[in-house]
């Protein structure tokens, strides 16, 4: 049953927050949380997949001989592991793209096979091979265009055509991607990957999700000659991904499936962890390491030990709070941060018996916020009470996980173009609570992939990179004092939800990105210290205040996959005008008062 159906049937029969919305609210939230929803959802995305694959098979694809604008292009084939076999297959699905104006540089270190497959490709004047030490792309090079690849990739026959159409004679773009499936080296399995439209250079040091793409040659010619016989062609082409946001370059998304490729270039080689490690230096960080698992590969680097103020709204929560600070204090590595409780005139003789115990403690300081409860109000408060460089803004019903967890917010968070950054949160039974924030999911804003396994890994990639999104929770989200006070704080219009998205938008709209990192893991008991209710008030601000974004497609989702918090295959190319349908929904049963 789609959201735009509910929305629609809740609009007829319910008005918002009354008791029978709000426990149906809770019963929908329940059963999504259990392991049956999320594996029904699981399937829904998996068996979406295969039909929207059929669908792009089957559909008309552009006619070549209309389009004016037709460059050279020359594939750049990584041969250095693999079998023969798998050389033969790329080779193949090339020389079967539709269009002829291409090139094949064969780039490998195996000598004694190039004489061999020389002899058997002789007949094709377009292929031709190199060894990597001798390799010079000034003459290797001859395309406008160029396609880093390796040997096992296949290309879909229409490749070329959506190329060209993507194009124009005046085109400016540096760098053009598309979706792809890929072979996942770890698990063996062949997985769908549907990208997002824009640039995310947090979301490069997890994966190069650009590459295969089509890198314009000057370019590539311009950096040649520091890599120039260094590391192999898929190295490279990660470091010129890595180098497009530095160099203010233009990318663009064709959102078609293009090729099943032998793997993603990850930071787990040490060749590619090399590479994201120098780029890192060259930025101004130091002491840059690489520590990679099972589930993705983490960069630290050294911090300026800025101070933290930690600011907590609460109010009778002694069952939560007290094992929420222990953890606080004493599985934290990092040391300086002080906590600020923001206590909305709690009464129960526990929390208050707990005040009396933990006030003594230098690191803990207790601010009286004699109002009725407002969260964005009493987070000013908090962060009007500090002096500390970095805020840190938390619920009150959360624990470590991770001692490292606030040493790798803060290395973050000093960065000068980092706006805001923000984590994954799991409940106790490893399910994912938080990994970032689509804006119009579900017809508004919500977290992807909420329910999900901890380590879950669906048709938008891996919960386990890092990603720049518009908007993370506010139940972690951390920022330098500078920008909060620029932006002046949060917005005191929101009592209660949305004031954390809200100030993630305006901070992006001033030019800094808005970070998630999965390796500063907390849980979170969410909906334990408040529920589910959600005043009205504020979510008819925040139609007001985030129309714009609210009515367009986010950026940093890919426009092949539904708004839902388990992602599925959209057959029909109608994102927009869905996006605008269900916002208008919701925006007309709030409005009912």
């Amino acid at each position: 049953m789609n959201s735009k159906f509910l929305f629609k049937l809740r609009s007829t029969f319910l008005s918002p927050n009354s008791k029978l919305e709000l426990w149906l609210r809770t019963q929908y939230h329940q059963f999504n949380k259990t392991r049956a929803a999320f594996k029904i959802n699981n399937w829904l995305a998996k068996n979406s997949f295969i039909r929207w694959r059929k669908a792009q098979e089957e559909n008309p694809v552009p006619d070549i001989k209309d389009m004016n604008y037709q460059p050279k292009v020359t594939f750049l084939v990584s041969y250095f592991d693999g079998k023969k076999s798998d050389l033969l297959e790329t080779l193949n699905s090339i020389q079967n793209l539709v269009g002829d104006k291409w090139e094949v540089a064969v780039i490998t270190d195996r000598d004694k096979d190039v004489p061999e497959f020389s002899e058997n490709l002789k007949s094709d004047a377009s292929i031709s091979f190199s060894a990597l030490n001798k390799l010079n792309f000034d003459h290797a090079i001859n395309g406008e265009f160029v396609v880093f690849c390796k040997a096992g990739d296949q290309f879909k026959k229409s490749l070329l055509h959506y190329f060209y159409a993507s194009l124009s004679e005046d085109d400016t773009a540096d760098w053009i991607y598309y979706d792809c499936e890929f072979h996942s080296n770890k698990t063996s399995v062949t997985h769908p990957m549907f990208k997002p439209p824009s640039l995310s250079p947090s979301m490069l040091l997890s994966v190069n999700y650009l590459s295969r793409g089509f890198v314009r040659a000057s370019f590539v010619k311009e950096s040649f000659e520091k890599y120039q016989n260094k590391h192999r062609p898929v190295a490279i082409e990660y470091a010129l991904a890595l180098q497009l946001h530095e160099t203010n370059r233009k990318v663009r998304h064709v959102p078609k499936l293009l090729i099943i490729q032998m793997d993603f270039s990850t930071p787990e080689t040490p060749e590619i962890s090399t590479i994201i490690g120098s780029h890192l230096s060259d930025l101004g960080l130091e002491n840059v390491s690489v520590q990679s698992n099972t589930y993705g590969t983490r960069f630290t680097w050294q911090n300026n030990n800025s101070s933290v103020a930690v600011i907590i709204p609460t109010k009778n929560n002694r069952n939560l709070l007290e094992p929420w600070i222990d953890s606080l204090l004493n599985k934290t590595s990092y040391t300086n941060f002080k906590i600020h409780l923001v206590d909305n005139n709690s009464d129960e003789i526990e929390t208050l018996n707990y005040y009396d115990q933990i006030e003594s403690n230098p690191k803990v300081q207790i601010h009286p916020y004699h109002k009725e409860f407002n969260y964005s109000e009493a987070n000013n408060l908090g962060a009007a009470r500090s002096d500390s460089d970095l805020l840190l803004f938390l619920n009150d019903d959360m624990a470590v996980t991770d001692p490292q967890w606030l040493t790798e917010l803060v290395q973050w968070a000093e960065r000068p173009e980092i706006g805001l950054i923000g984590t994954k949160l799991i409940r106790t039974n490893r399910t994912i609570q938080h990994a970032g924030i689509i804006m119009g999911l579900n017809g508004f804003a919500g977290h992807i992939y909420l329910n999900a396994p901890e380590h879950y890994h669906g048709l938008f990639g891996s919960v386990d990179w890092y990603r720049d999104y518009l908007a993370v929770t506010g139940a972690c989200q951390m920022m330098r004092w500078d920008i909060f006070n620029d932006i002046g704080g949060f917005d005191e219009g929101f009592k209660l939800a949305f004031g954390d998205i809200d100030i993630c938008l305006r901070i992006h709209e001033k030019g800094y990105r808005i970070v998630y990192t999965p390796f500063a893991s907390l849980f979170h008991y969410e909906g334990q210290s408040r529920g589910y209710a959600t005043p009205p008030e504020d979510i008819i601000r925040s139609y007001q205040k985030m129309e714009t974004a609210l009515s367009k497609p986010d950026p940093y989702f890919s426009p092949n996959l539904t708004l839902t918090r388990i992602p599925k295959c959209t057959v029909k190319n109608n994102l927009g005008n869905s996006i605008d349908a269900q916002f208008k929904t919701r925006r007309k049963f709030y409005s009912k008062q």
